[in-house]
């Protein structure tokens, strides 16, 4: 693989490779004691990822892997495992798949099992289960200096929220 070209997660013994777009995309999942490894994509039992771009991604409190695509938000219920089905789900908020139109740049998990979800169009906060937004945030109705979230990060001592945009954080 290239530089630049994945960026790893490591949950519990396995480690999570996001595959550059330009690479195919996706996801590997690699179990560094072993040396097995396995490709993640959409086929159902195999991933079943509603989309080979994925943005970002990050555990949550409860043991689940939070997953940015460009066609919304899905989540990996057992991500330290890497044999039998590997099915992702889409999280349902509103009667449809959570932000499904949506291009999802960035996504994080405060210390109350939050999400935060950065898009083209601004930051939303969801409740642990991303059943309720508890907040959406745009450059007219906050101090973001652009709605395009291209990257977010979360001091887990302080429990500041920071978004990176083309405009500056």
């Amino acid at each position: 693989l290239a530089r630049f070209a994945v960026q790893s997660e490591l949950f519990g013994d396995l480690v999570w490779l996001r595959i550059a777009p330009s690479r195919g995309g996706g996801l590997v999942v690699f179990q560094p004691g072993t040396g097995e490894a396995r490709y993640l994509n959409m086929t159902p039992g195999n991933g079943s990822l509603p989309s080979m771009r994925v943005n970002d991604m990050e555990l949550d409190k409860d043991g689940f892997l939070w997953l940015a695509t460009d066609a919304g938000v899905t989540v990996i219920t057992n991500p330290f495992t890497i044999t039998g089905d590997i099915n992702a789900v889409e999280p349902v908020f509103e009667g449809r798949p959570l932000l499904i139109d949506e291009e999802v740049t960035a996504i994080g998990v405060d210390g109350g099992n939050r999400k935060w979800i950065g898009t083209g169009s601004g930051a939303w906060l969801f409740d642990p289960a991303a059943d309720a937004l508890l907040l959406r945030f745009t450059a007219s109705t906050s101090p973001l200096p652009s709605n395009d979230i291209i990257a977010l990060g979360i001091d887990g001592k302080k429990g500041e929220v920071f978004f990176g945009t083309p405009a500056g954080l």
